[in-house]
């Protein structure tokens, strides 16, 4: 029997107005192919050796399972690929077909528009392995997530996924018997797909698409100013979206108007008919008091917050640090001030087999590729995490037979924008203790996931809480050609180097009390000088609606500190003081958060090869892939610790010492080196004389996260 993880869904539903909200109808339709098993994909986090267990005839048993499985848990709204075409089936009542043919025109069919293709896929799958005297435990935990996509938007509209442990206990002698295997691969196969199971029936009580009557509370020009928005489901990202007017007489289907989203805010959304998305008679008709139903699948995030992307990998040694993205996605979700933004290489693959399992449909009528690469909400921002451990100190009591392990992990957070700029850090740690009798109690592999879960779980509630651009709202005096000046007082060019610039025009609309903000969209290439005291843009157009003009509002977000060094890490190993006891790798980590905080130290991030994941994952979320290193700085430090043992006594196996611990940043200035330290000596007793490294390896991550606080205050006037 497994052991079920967490679940993290990516969708809730909070509309505007509940009272005229109502349940839309959809029809969902399942993918009968395992993404990551059934498909040619190359993800590394699947250990070869699952693929093995899980052959072709598993493989084929978890599909049918998925398919049955969602055929009962959407009973009268589950269609089979074919049964999704461009309309309704005239005359035909509803009935679910999957041997259904694209020429059996008296097959019951749906719109496109009001159909969901949910999709199977396994995005993790490893298998751990511990030998104790003669006996050998194995644990396969296996990941499965289940999206349902709105096919012809390529959107993921609903997400969650599912981890479940699978523990076997063998002789070591048997474990790679044929009947070994042959339990392994039944046991595994009978928890996936109590897993799968579990899985849709999550998606069909949380997945429910909404109607909604949304009312029209002003218009300037082409722009319609309507009194729901990111709350509602409003979302920039989608680019355009349908709206039927409600109440408007005239023939069948004359009331639908597709708009393109401009802005989605919290209160208010501000749209406008697309080209040729609505006749003259439905324009006119769009003035204030005029309703319109919008169909939504889930709620959506201010599109005026600058947009975050947490950095995951795609090879074998990236899993916890997509874990830690993950559960981080999650937990702060909307709180934030960001737009937390994902990213999935195996998107357009996994589109691709969508399309062609919807092969009844005119695809020639969505321009999906087109869509996907004109992304509006290309990320200004990253997140990067570090996830550390220390050694496990073991104790035992009753003769051995309980036994304490204890140990403490950390989580560690960066936000850092396109020029590898820090604006802020978070370290997180988490003692933990496991107690077993008789052997019996959580694995440590287990107990290590769910004190790094609470880690994460502290440090996404902190970001949600602190994290902060330094922003700035200027006015623009006067334009002239592709230039624009702006009276900007007290800032440096440096200080904008990265910031995401964004442009806005006051409309005469009036919602929350306040004139509604239309954003300005300008092109990618812009260029800043400073004359005076003028901040003077070179910016370059989309069309000329969008020109700024004087009195128009600019926006920086994501301004570097004033007046303060730029400064990096130095090349090469940690700093180790004379007669410490043990080497841990997090004290960097502590350091580097005290420099975070300093005011007068701007820090760069300059990971070697970090510039190219990120590229890879903007590549692969049909992003411009163009982030540079940053150049190495005059300024560097060298990280540093002391854990020095003095005066150590020892008795009976248990050792006391008066131990001097702290954390040393050697930095390398222009003016000459510097040695910032803060450090205390600590008395303990009761040392297991065998783990000494062990103790130290644990207290020293404690004793560390304590003297940051000290390492911050001497860090405020430094240099």
């Amino acid at each position: 029997m497994g052991i079920r993880g967490a679940i993290f869904a990516i969708s809730c539903l909070f509309l505007a107005s509940p009272s005229l909200a109502q349940q839309a109808q959809f029809y969902v339709y399942p993918i009968s192919t395992i993404d990551g098993l059934t498909n040619a994909t190359d993800n590394a986090l699947i250990d070869p050796r699952v693929r093995e267990i899980l052959g072709e005839d598993a493989v084929r048993k978890i599909a049918d399972t998925f398919v049955k499985s969602t055929a009962d848990a959407y009973k009268g709204a589950v269609v089979s690929g074919p049964q999704v075409r461009e309309s309704f089936a005239v005359g035909a009542s509803y009935r679910y077909m999957p041997a259904a043919e694209c020429s059996d025109d008296s097959a019951f069919s749906v719109p496109i528009k009001r159909a969901y293709a949910a999709v199977l896929g396994i995005t993790r799958g490893s298998i751990y392995t511990v030998d104790k005297k003669g006996v050998t435990e194995l644990l396969i935990p296996v990941t499965l997530n289940l999206q349902i996509w709105k096919p012809e938007k390529s959107k993921i509209a609903f997400s969650v996924a599912d981890t479940i442990y699978t523990p076997f206990r063998f002789a070591t002698s048997e474990v790679q018997s044929p009947a070994a295997k042959a339990l392994i691969q039944t046991t595994l196969l009978e928890n996936i797909n109590q897993q799968v199971a579990f899985l849709v029936q999550e998606s069909a009580k949380t997945f429910k698409p909404k109607e909604s009557v949304i009312k029209v509370i002003g218009k300037d020009g082409a722009y319609v100013v309507v009194d729901g928005g990111m709350e509602a489901g409003f979302s920039v990202a989608d680019g355009q979206i349908s709206g039927n007017l409600v109440g408007r007489p005239g023939a069948k289907g004359d009331d639908e108007i597709i708009f393109e989203v401009l802005s989605a805010v919290s209160g208010y959304a501000i749209l406008k008919p697309a080209s040729g998305g609505a006749t003259p008679a439905q324009v006119q008709a769009l003035r204030p008091g005029a309703q319109l139903r919008f169909e939504f699948e889930s709620d959506a995030d201010d599109s005026e917050k600058p947009v975050l992307l947490p950095i995951t990998g795609f090879d074998a040694g990236s899993a916890d640090e997509n874990s830690a993205a993950e559960i981080f996605s999650k937990s702060v979700g909307f709180a934030s001030k960001f737009q937390i933004l994902t990213v999935s290489r195996s998107a357009t693959e996994t589109h691709q087999i969508i399309v062609n399992q919807t092969r009844c449909a005119s695809w020639s009528k969505y321009d999906v590729k087109a869509q996907a690469t004109q992304r509006k909400d290309m990320p200004s921002f990253f997140a990067k995490f570090d996830l550390q451990q220390t050694d496990v100190l073991r104790k035992e009591g009753d003769g051995g037979v309980k036994t304490e392990d204890e140990f403490a992990v950390l989580a560690s957070v960066k936000l850092f924008d396109q020029k590898m700029n820090v604006h802020y850090s978070e370290v997180a740690v988490e003692p933990y203790r496991l107690t077993k009798t008789a052997g019996q109690g959580l694995q440590e592999k287990n107990a290590v996931q769910v004190a790094t879960k609470n880690a994460l779980l502290k440090l996404s509630a902190n970001f949600a809480k602190d994290a902060k651009l330094e922003s700035r709202e200027l006015r623009i005096a006067k334009v002239e050609g592709s230039k624009f000046w702006v009276p900007a007082p007290g800032i440096t060019l440096e200080q904008l180097d990265a910031a995401k610039l964004s442009t806005y025009r006051e409309l005469t609309v009036i919602a929350g009390g306040k004139k509604v903000l239309l954003p300005l969209r300008l092109g990618d290439s812009s260029a800043m000088e400073l004359v005076g005291s003028d901040l003077v843009v070179t910016f370059s157009k989309i069309d000329n609606e969008y020109i700024p003009k004087a009195g128009d509002l600019v926006r920086f977000a994501g301004l570097s500190k004033p007046a303060a060094l730029k400064i990096a890490r130095c090349e090469g190993e940690d700093f180790v003081s004379d007669r410490t006891v043990i080497k841990p790798k997090f004290a960097s980590v502590f350091i580097e958060n005290a420099i975070n905080a300093s005011p007068r130290l701007q820090m760069q991030e300059l990971t070697e090869g970090l510039d190219g994941r990120i590229n890879t994952l903007l590549s692969a979320g049909m992003f411009r892939a163009d982030i540079k290193a940053a150049q190495r700085p005059t300024a560097c430090f060298q990280p540093g610790f002391a854990i020095r043992v003095d005066n150590p006594k020892c008795e009976a196996g248990r050792c006391g010492a008066s131990v001097l611990n702290g954390l040393i940043t050697r930095f390398r200035l222009p003016a000459g080196p510097k040695d910032i330290q803060a450090a205390q000596r600590t008395v303990v007793e009761g040392v297991p004389e065998l783990q000494r490294e062990q103790y130290f390896s644990l207290q020293s991550m404690v004793w560390f996260n304590q003297l940051q606080s000290e390492l911050k205050k001497k860090l405020v006037s430094f240099p």
